[in-house]
């Protein structure tokens, strides 16, 4: 088979860093939160300055509080205003990665259920103790529980239905994620995201009430050549486990991501030689009672500069403010770091991962996009667009009953799928269907479903 050429790369990675958007249900034939509309809709239309600047937005990362009640309602909206942020951005809907946050915790869930609360309490007691490695045997006993091992995911459930077309959602199985992002050298950027609100409730808070997050969570395997930028809604400071979890992300990580406190800030920090930057986002839209807070988000722009002995991964942080003056965003501070990074150079075995940007048409980043893992055994079709992604969104974006007409029509539902929940079928359906060779099939069915659909744009047909 001919080795397909490698896909030219951009110079940046160009990200949107959105936080504490708090999306509210509205009331019934009411246009209530008309000016949180108005304030979101001029995001949309500040950020586009942005892509006709640098280009299109390789991804939007959203730290937490997408809602503010975690009501169904509350992501139906923010479903429609990430839609046409992206179509703004130029930003596939399936490169949109978020984490879940207090506010995304139905606290309905919580007071109803005894049980829930018990273990909550538990888990706390054991960080209140500073008894680190008991917090993880207790939240894996849980997540091992036979009766209920997600029980402690209930309160994020409309969360997990919103995030799980982007498999951002967590789960006992899964109760973090991970993206691969190719960088301009050829290495990679792994985002992890990480929740934070597992045992939040009504009572959290930075004494008694503090969170947790699960040391296990926050552990950042070493590799050549891959860089960790992680998400987190609560800085440490809220955390139980603050010390565990700032020893792993200061020796570990090379970015980290915070919501919740509704400031702009930047702040880098040395240990032991290995530098990471902090950024924390602000809000979008602080709470009615929080004037001293303007509406705030970033843009990031990320590359690695002096490729080989001396490299180092150069972070502009553009920060956008509310000006309630003019009623638009503005200007904030723009921060340009370089922070250091080991020696690294492509395998010899693949050297067009070295092609050099054409910055008059520099093709989309690639992304290691691959949810289900079906394809990571070949490197090069590894290596490809992320198809496997905007597969996997597309198919779970398609109400329940299409999904399952579909997996019928191709055969991927057997007998023994009986009983099983929508996260476990989708992946026997992804994974019969890739054994098989017929993600092309999958795909050419899945967007025969939409107005705009492309059936015959297969990119599996490359693949295979």
């Amino acid at each position: 088979m001919t080795k397909p050429k490698a896909t030219t790369k951009t110079e940046h990675l160009i990200l949107g860093h959105i936080s504490d958007i708090h999306f509210r249900k509205k009331a019934p034939d009411s246009d209530i939160y008309v000016s949180d509309d108005d304030l979101r809709s001029e995001l949309v239309n500040d950020i586009g300055q942005f892509k006709s600047k640098f280009g299109n937005f390789h991804g939007i990362l959203i730290t937490g509080d997408i809602a503010f009640a975690g009501d169904k309602d509350e992501y139906a909206r923010a479903r429609s205003w990430v839609r046409d942020l992206c179509k703004k951005t130029d930003c596939p809907e399936e490169l949109v990665w978020t984490i879940s946050g207090n506010h995304d915790v139905i606290r309905s869930v919580i007071n109803r259920s005894a049980i829930l609360q018990e273990i909550q309490k538990a888990i706390r007691a054991a960080g209140a103790a500073e008894k680190f490695e008991a917090i993880d045997a207790k939240i894996l006993n849980y997540f091992a529980d036979s009766a209920a091992p997600d029980l402690l995911f209930n309160s994020i459930q409309e969360y997990n239905n919103f995030a799980k077309i982007s498999q951002c959602g967590f789960n006992s199985k899964r109760p973090f994620w991970e993206q691969n992002v190719l960088l301009n050298d050829g290495s990679t950027l792994r985002i992890r995201g990480l929740n934070s609100a597992l045992v939040s409730n009504k009572d959290d808070d930075r004494g008694a009430n503090k969170l947790v997050l699960g040391p296990m969570f926050s552990c950042l395997p070493r590799e050549d050549g891959v860089e960790y930028m992680v998400l987190c809604h609560h800085p440490p400071q809220w955390l139980w486990d603050e010390d565990k979890i700032n020893d792993y992300l200061n020796s570990r990580a090379r970015l980290v991501l915070f919501g919740h406190k509704h400031v702009q800030r930047i702040k880098e920090e040395i240990t032991g030689g290995h530098q990471v930057l902090r950024i924390h986002a602000g809000a979008l839209n602080p709470d009615a009672g929080e004037a001293q807070y303007l509406p705030r988000y970033n843009c990031l722009r990320i590359r690695v500069v002096k490729p080989g002995t001396d490299r180092a991964l150069e972070v502009e942080v553009i920060q956008r403010v509310w000006d309630a003056e003019k009623t638009s965003f503005s200007d904030g501070a723009c921060q340009k770091h370089e922070l250091k990074l080991p020696p690294w150079s492509p395998p010899a075995s693949d050297p067009e991962s070295l092609e050099p940007a054409t910055a008059a048409k520099a093709e989309p980043l690639i992304t290691l996009s691959d949810p289900l893992n079906v394809l990571t055994q070949d490197p090069v079709k590894a290596r490809m667009l992320s198809a496997p992604r905007k597969l996997a969104y597309r198919f779970l974006d398609l109400p329940y009953h299409v999904q399952i007409e579909i997996a019928q029509a191709l055969n991927l539902l057997k007998d023994e799928d009986e009983g099983q929940s929508e996260d476990e079928l989708f992946r026997r359906f992804f994974h019969r269907a890739a054994d098989e060779g017929r993600l092309g099939e999958l795909w050419r069915e899945v967007e025969k479903k939409y107005t705009d659909g492309e059936p015959e744009n297969n990119p599996f047909k490359k693949m295979q």
